[in-house]
């Protein structure tokens, strides 16, 4: 049985790139970042369309999404040998300490369990691994209380507008090696997490 949010990105999956759009130079530093790191096997936690996984020098990269109408186009969209899984990010199918890299961007915020995900990052990550998040955190100043009155409406769209990195506590077991800020009101976070 499909949840909810997955029926909804199955039925988005067409508009998905207008949507996208307004994400790319937040993709562009993700992938920036994934290119400084060493060659590895990478896994992508919810890829969506994934047009920007043709740009990751990564060798072996296994990328996963609910939505199979998502997973359709981001075979549409990649040339190179990318292997594309329909999964759950809260209960993956690999073996422990398989990857040397986890990356999931702007996933957290519309996970029904974000310590579920990381929890299971940090599982398939082999020792020293890296888990990288892009997502839209919330801080404690004005937008946040605008966040929290925009909350019902984001629950439309499956995304937590109201979204905060101290609620992420399995983060507290790993290394924390960058956290860079930015957006136009430094609402986005790029983070790198060592195992």
């Amino acid at each position: 049985m499909q949840s909810r949010s997955t029926n909804f990105y199955n039925r988005i999956s067409f508009f998905y790139p207008i949507i996208d759009s307004f994400l790319k130079q937040h993709k562009k530093r993700l992938v920036d970042e994934v290119n400084a790191q060493p060659v590895g096997s990478l896994l992508e936690l919810g890829v969506g369309q994934g047009n920007y996984l043709i740009h990751y020098k990564h060798q072996d990269i296994t990328a996963i999404d609910t939505s199979l109408s998502m997973l359709e186009q981001a075979k549409k969209v990649n040339s190179k040998k990318i292997e594309l899984l329909k999964m759950n990010a809260e209960f993956l199918s690999f073996n422990d300490h398989q990857f040397d890299y986890v990356i999931a961007a702007h996933l957290l915020s519309i996970s029904k369990d974000p310590n579920q995900i990381i929890r299971e990052a940090i599982r398939v990550l082999k020792p020293n691994g890296k888990l990288i998040i892009l997502n839209h955190f919330t801080e404690n100043s004005f937008l946040g209380k605008i966040e929290i009155l925009f909350q019902p409406i984001a629950k439309l769209f499956h995304f937590n507008s109201f979204f905060q990195q101290e609620n992420l506590t399995e983060l507290n077991t790993l290394k924390c090696l960058k956290a860079l800020k930015f957006g136009l009101l430094n609402n986005y976070r790029l983070l790198v997490f060592e195992k």
